[in-house]
């Protein structure tokens, strides 16, 4: 997952050669039923949760039961195919579409209708000390970024499970993460989300699509993430870190007693 590479380092007072880590970027393609649906530039880990988990989110697919069989192999290209039973709606695969690691992988504006619409019921609530414990503990976990700087975290938490993934796209983190709730039948509303960049209106979308109802992160809100999240009534924390943060909507399911 890391190559090391001869560089030359510049500082104020020295210019020196050196070697450093780089994460590793491959191609990973996703073919559905013999169809080449989409190229996703990706970190070589988890590369099936991360293919599940895109399905997942855009709607191609809704549960384990939809899929018939899948295989990765990983030769000269790095396939994932995967057959889907005939439930599948196939007007909507766009083929051959390809996804940047930095890009947001998903149809962003289509959705927006769908978050206008949506509102949250989830019960889920949790203590304002273990949503600061967690993140010290999320934010350590990265052996990747510690060495590289060059990922984006994700962990999935409920009363019994953790899901702990990385990227070099903050997107494919957070598929990889539903990928294996997807794959190992967990109910995705049972969860709470702690990401390592910002809430994004891209990212609360793709969060609210999946069925998450509660997302913290160590950065901060856009205005209009802010404004998807009151009105669907999510949980959106920002700024978490150390012994404080930031409610910025959905207070109720925190609890706020010493």
């Amino acid at each position: 997952m890391i190559k090391e590479f001869e560089i030359i380092k510049c500082t104020v007072d020295n210019t020196f050669e050196t070697i450093d880590k780089v994460v590793t970027e491959v191609p990973l393609t996703i073919v559905i039923n013999n169809i080449e649906y989409i190229t996703i530039m990706c970190t070589p880990l988890y590369m099936e949760e991360l293919a599940i988990g895109f399905l997942f989110n855009e709607g191609i697919l809704k549960s384990k039961e939809d899929i018939k069989n899948m295989k990765l192999v990983k030769d000269k290209n790095i396939i994932f195919y995967i057959d889907l039973k005939e439930n599948i709606n196939y007007s909507i695969l766009d083929k051959n579409r390809v996804i940047t690691s930095g890009s947001k992988g998903s149809l962003y504006f289509k959705s927006m209708d769908f978050m206008k619409e949506k509102k949250f019921d989830n019960n889920i609530k949790i203590h304002k000390n273990e949503i600061m414990n967690t993140m010290k503990e999320f934010f350590n976990k990265s052996k990747i970024f510690e060495e590289t700087g060059g990922v984006h975290s994700v962990l999935l938490k409920s009363k019994e499970i953790e899901v702990f993934r990385e990227d070099i796209g903050r997107h494919n983190a957070i598929d990889k993460a539903i990928g294996y709730l997807i794959l190992n039948n967990l109910n995705v509303r049972d969860f709470i989300i702690y990401v390592s960049g910002r809430l994004s209106s891209e990212m609360v979308s793709k969060i609210s699509k999946s069925g998450i109802c509660f997302a913290i992160s160590r950065a901060c809100p856009t205005s209009l993430s802010l404004n998807l999240a009151r009105n669907m009534n999510m949980t959106l924390i920002g700024f978490s870190r150390g012994n404080r943060f930031n409610v910025y909507s959905g207070s109720e399911r925190i609890d706020f007693n010493d």
